[in-house]
């Protein structure tokens, strides 16, 4: 019991120190900034994750069509792509391949949904039930389908919610900066939303599924060809101009006049 306690403790405090690493790390990103902001190529590139970036925005689901590789046809992470800056320049946004069908036999996560929810099978027939039956427990596995049962008919009945509207807390962690639990993009040089390997396989094969008009999505980062044509659009500073791009492309009003199209059950 008392080892027990102590654990529990300890993740707490360590959550705790996390949080307040995050929030000195933002305010010194927000001071530099400040004092820093201006229009060279050098600042475009190495404006800081930390920074007051509207990066969870509601886009049109058809407007996320494609996700981006490797040059060998592996999915990209856009954690690993935007680890220190927000705006990155390269030819990372070279190699794309449409979500359907592909994301079907590069995504374990995205193909489970399509066997359980499409294809009519159970969830000890899914691919995801074999690569975690070693992992975890049997009651935990069953916790784990049952949760994404609930969430395929909240998403049925209810459209696709962005975990603020949902009343998720944000949590914490030393890898993903001021990170939350939405499906993870990037923007390329043209504007166009770009799967990455992160977070919302499961959810996004559900929208797909369902024909969820609007999706939240969590934008992990820009092309710095992108953040130019926004501050060259907007003026201003590039940070204020990205947000300004972004909350533009942000159909939340839409979103809310308008009624989610979903699929009917058969019989």
């Amino acid at each position: 019991m008392k080892r027990t306690m102590l654990i529990e403790t300890a993740k707490a405090l360590i959550a705790v120190l996390y949080a307040a690493s995050d929030l000195f790390k933002t305010i010194y990103a927000r001071l530099l900034y400040r004092f820093t902001k201006q229009r060279t190529d050098k600042h475009l590139k190495h404006l800081s994750p930390h920074l007051a970036i509207e990066k969870i925005v509601y886009i049109k689901s058809s407007d996320l069509s494609s996700f981006v590789t490797n040059s060998e046809g592996e999915t990209l992470s856009g954690r690993t792509l935007f680890n220190k800056t927000y705006i990155k320049d390269g030819e990372w946004d070279t190699y794309t391949e449409p979500i359907i069908p592909n994301f079907y036999h590069k995504s374990i996560s995205y193909r489970t949904i399509m066997q359980m929810f499409q294809e009519g099978r159970s969830r000890y027939e899914s691919d995801d039930y074999e690569r975690f039956e070693t992992i975890y427990s049997q009651k935990q596995l069953e916790r784990k389908f049952d949760q994404l049962q609930n969430l395929f008919q909240s998403m049925k009945e209810n459209g696709y919610k962005s975990q603020k509207d949902l009343g998720v807390k944000r949590r914490f962690h030393p890898d993903k900066v001021n990170e939350v639990d939405e499906m993870k993009v990037v923007i390329d040089r043209n504007g166009r939303f770009l799967k990455v390997q992160e977070s919302g396989k499961h959810r996004l094969a559900m929208a797909h599924i369902l024909q969820v008009k609007y999706i939240p999505v969590y934008v992990q980062g820009v092309h710095c060809l992108w953040a130019e044509k926004c501050l060259e659009k907007h003026g201003g500073d590039v940070l204020s101009a990205i947000n300004t791009e972004l909350s533009r492309k942000d159909v939340s009003v839409d979103k809310q006049r308008d009624i989610p199209v979903i699929a009917q059950d058969s019989g």
